[in-house]
């Protein structure tokens, strides 16, 4: 069985002040630099690569796979 999850406690956001606002921070500032950094990767492959049509092709191809998971 898998435990139950237990959100900390607070209003859902923690102080820059704090340790674990500060480590939040810099794990939000390192998706986004990774996220950038992954895209210019693609770029250098693919001139015309676009970020919005990407994720709207590959929503779609995720939904076909699932549903076809599903039927069998």
């Amino acid at each position: 069985l898998i435990d139950t999850y237990v959100p900390t406690e607070g209003d859902g956001k923690a102080s820059i002040l704090s340790k674990e606002g500060a480590k939040e921070g810099l794990t939000k500032g390192t998706g986004k630099g990774k996220s950038f950094l992954a895209a210019r990767k693609i770029r250098s492959y693919e001139d015309d690569f676009d970020q919005k049509t990407f994720l709207l092709q590959a929503q779609e191809i995720y939904i076909k796979a699932h549903k076809s998971l599903v039927e069998k």
